[in-house]
């Protein structure tokens, strides 16, 4: 979980199963002067197409029991994509 942002208010989410552990972790060097530049300039970058996404596969949602295998059995050498 991260933030960009001079505050924080998290509230624990209620349908959180208690199987789950939340890691955080603040960083007191990261300020949003001059970070959300930077962020800016990613997200412009991918808008240009400057940054092209490593995808191995794309799944129609019906083919997301395959998926599912493909990611557990890491055989994938990108990101797997399923299409609703």
């Amino acid at each position: 979980m991260g933030f960009l942002g001079d505050s924080w208010e998290y509230q624990f989410f209620p349908w959180m199963p208690s199987t789950v552990k939340l890691t955080i972790y603040s960083s007191e060097t990261l300020h949003t002067d001059y970070a959300t530049p930077v962020l800016q300039t990613i997200v412009g970058r991918v808008a240009k197409g400057i940054y092209q996404p490593n995808i191995h596969k794309v799944f129609s949602f019906t083919e997301l029991p395959q998926a599912h295998e493909m990611m557990e059995q890491n055989r994938a050498a990108g990101k797997l994509v399923v299409k609703v």
